[in-house]
């Protein structure tokens, strides 16, 4: 058996950024807690509660950047637990995402998650030579997530908003004139 205990005070992510630099940009913010770990037999055990607090981070891909002012993911036996885990976008939008990742040793997980928003900017970038994607996109959700990590399942609705203005770059698209 290994056990392991770890009192977490990190008052700046920012020392993340060498390892996320190709997803993520612009982290700040601190992550508080205490988890404990244990193996035996083959089995994994995590307990613990983790605060994120003034948390800022940009998400390389979109160019969106969300904050996550003092929210708490629990850790027990049974999994992981998320009560009204709330995202804030740039515009003072807010996703919450409320339920539970079951998993009795951390090999295999079965979700139990609802994530609900009016209004949400999952993009907000400029036009660059790689983008596949650009401009800002605004959307609503009630979405539910079940099953396992082998075989989720997503179920609900999504909506794009008034105020999305998005351009998708067909890769190897040819633009020509024709004249008649």
């Amino acid at each position: 058996m290994i056990e392991a205990h770890a009192n977490i005070g990190l008052s700046d992510l920012s020392f993340l950024k060498p390892f996320v630099h190709a997803s993520l940009y612009d982290i700040r913010g601190a992550l508080k807690g205490v988890v404990d770990w244990r193996t035996s037999g083959g089995k994994n055990k995590v307990q613990g509660d983790l605060t994120f607090t003034n948390t800022e981070l940009g998400v390389l891909r979109t160019g969106a950047r969300y904050t996550l002012r003092n929210e708490r993911v629990q850790a027990a036996a049974s999994g992981f637990h998320l009560h009204a885990f709330t995202v804030r976008d740039t515009l003072g939008n807010t996703f919450v995402l409320d339920g539970r990742v079951l998993s009795e040793d951390l090999s295999h997980m079965r979700f139990d998650l609802g994530l609900r928003t009016d209004s949400f900017q999952l993009v907000n970038s400029t036009h660059s030579r790689d983008a596949l994607f650009y401009g800002d996109l605004l959307a609503s959700a009630d979405v539910r997530i079940t099953g396992t990590d082998r075989a989720p399942v997503v179920k609900g609705e999504l909506g794009v908003l008034s105020g999305t203005d998005l351009s998708v770059v067909l890769p190897g698209s040819e633009v020509r004139i024709v004249e008649s």
